[in-house]
């Protein structure tokens, strides 16, 4: 592990810039609110339109905690309702944010596992009492871009050339014909997806916000913009429990104005992987005979281990899942750079997937070289 980010991809954010973001956004939600209340008069008072701010303010927060966006002629319908409309919309969205949606036995269960979480050396030094972690992503000039160069190289094979690659346009080679990059894609559904997810097709600035936090983990897949296996009515909602138990972590995408991460773009589950000899020794015995429980009932080691060696900073490392939502090149290669810079120092020889997490297309196994990379073990 560097001293350093060397080269980073990202600004990490200061707990005054963390504050600073928050207040922003916060700023955003009053002005919006001060903007929609009319003014005064001699039947509506300063005091009277200072209260009805703050119920209003106090609205339009919990609407972006409940993922709402409240148009313009709505807001303005409960602003000609008064006070009144204002605090039962208020209503409405407190009792929405107080459902649970895990059932009373995953409730009962998720907090078991959390109350019982350790986390990795390296993480409890890197986050300090913090539960997460702000980073800014530097913008890509277009040509550092994989996905650009990609799509670039195929449009160009195929006789177009982009014309404007932030609004999606590509133009044929005399110029005279404009075309939609996506339906040029079509016959390639690969390239298509990245180039649909490309964070860097939005001008608007992007963070990745790395956590811990009992809440952002127990939402990896529920109330979000996509779903998975892991939402709270998924099918396999039951691993969700011992993942947040584990060391895992979470990094989510957000936009400069979703702080809170009420509303986040995309996800990546951190899954921590162990390097020490006596929480894997089972395993090894295990991939000798049966390949499928080496790579989907890792879990059995852990059960049948009865003492393990003490955390070193280099027993854990992390292996990037499946990206969720949107986010391409930026997104993952600020995740992987942190990770690389804060949250590793690799030792030579293999690491194995915490015992407690769903594998979810990962390798059961890493291992690091001489060149202290670390790299899946092919199954």
């Amino acid at each position: 592990m560097g001293a350093q980010d060397k080269n980073k991809i990202y600004e990490r954010l200061t707990a005054t810039q963390i504050d600073a973001l928050h207040q922003k956004f916060l700023d955003g939600i009053a002005a919006r609110a001060q903007q929609a209340l009319p003014a005064c008069s001699d039947g509506f008072s300063s005091d009277a339109r200072a209260a009805m701010g703050e119920k209003l303010r106090e609205m339009l927060l919990l609407a972006k905690r409940c993922r709402k966006d409240i148009a313009p002629k709505k807001l303005d319908e409960y602003v000609a309702g008064g006070s009144k409309a204002i605090k039962k919309q208020i209503g409405v969205y407190q009792k929405e944010l107080k459902k649970d949606p895990w059932s009373w036995g995953h409730r009962r269960a998720l907090n078991k596992e959390f109350n019982k979480r350790i986390e990795a050396p390296l993480v409890s030094k890197t986050f300090g009492d913090a539960e997460r972690v702000y980073l800014k992503i530097k913008p890509l000039r277009l040509e550092e871009n994989i996905v650009y160069r990609d799509v670039k190289r195929f449009l160009e094979g195929e006789g177009y050339k982009i014309d404007d690659y932030i609004k999606g346009y590509a133009v044929d080679k005399a110029g005279k014909q404009r075309f939609k990059i996506g339906k040029l894609l079509k016959e390639r559904p690969g390239l298509l997806d990245l180039f649909v997810r490309d964070d860097a097709r939005s001008s608007v600035p992007k963070y990745v916000v790395i956590s811990r936090n009992k809440q952002d983990l127990e939402r990896m897949s529920t109330g979000r913009g996509w779903s998975s296996c892991m939402a709270a009515d998924g099918c396999y909602r039951e691993q969700v429990p011992a993942i947040i138990g584990s060391m895992t972590l979470i990094a989510y995408l957000i936009n400069e104005n979703d702080p809170e991460i009420n509303n986040p773009l995309g996800r990546i589950l951190l899954k921590p992987c162990d390097n020490r000899e006596v929480v894997g020794k089972k395993s090894r015995h295990h991939a000798r005979y049966f390949k499928t429980i080496r790579q989907h009932f890792n879990h059995l080691s852990l059960c049948l281990t009865t003492k393990e060696e003490p955390l070193q900073d280099s027993s854990i490392a992390f292996a990037m899942g499946s990206i969720y939502g949107l986010g391409a090149a930026s997104f993952r290669g600020s995740v992987a750079h942190f990770c690389e810079n804060n949250l590793h120092d690799l030792e030579e020889g293999t690491y194995r997937l915490h015992g407690k997490v769903y594998a979810d297309g990962l390798a059961a196994e890493h291992y690091v070289g001489e060149d202290k990379i670390f790299q899946q073990r092919p199954f």
